[in-house]
This record gives C-alpha cells, structure tokens and sequence, in this order.
C-alpha cells in the first residue's frame, strides 16, 4: 500500500496534540473521517497546529529518505510496508 506524500504532513499535528492523542481510536479499522466527526473538537486549530510541524515533517523525512529507510516513489507516494518495517525496527 502506498500513501500520498501530502498525507504524512497530517500525522504529527495528530499524534502530537494530547487532547487529540487521547482521543485517536482503539482500532485500526475506524476511519479517520467518521472519527473527526464524532470528535469534532480535534479539528479545532487543526490546521494550524500542522503547518507549524510542517518544518519538523520535513527534517523527519529527509532524515529517513536519506538513510533509505522509506523509499519516495515517482508518483510522490510511499510505500507503507518500508514504514512498517520502520517502526518495527525501533
């Protein structure tokens, strides 16, 4: 599976937001839109909380695309297994 490189933008304004963090589902099957209506408050500021991260995405990216760690395609995607294997390396 691949993932757009516009999207990983979004994933730091949410993970790194305690109010939204406590709020992320349990499972992995939720989609993200039916969980940002049922919890409308996470959109709050939402947007500006990821253009404040957007410098901290880039240096995270270029950090692993430089260590091969994930592979940015023509297609400006990435492929998800190279993130996966990722995390579990850590």
């Amino acid at each position: 599976m691949w993932i757009s490189y516009e999207l990983l933008f979004l994933f730091l304004s949410i993970i790194l937001h305690k109010s939204t963090k406590t709020v992320l589902p349990q499972s992995v099957s939720t989609y993200m839109h039916i969980w940002s209506q049922n919890n409308q408050e996470v959109r709050i500021c939402y947007a500006q909380r990821a253009k404040e991260l957007v410098p901290f995405t880039k240096e995270a990216l270029h950090f692993l695309i430089v260590r091969d760690k994930i592979i940015l395609n023509e297609n400006e995607t990435i492929n998800t297994n190279c993130i996966i294997q990722l995390r579990l390396e850590i």
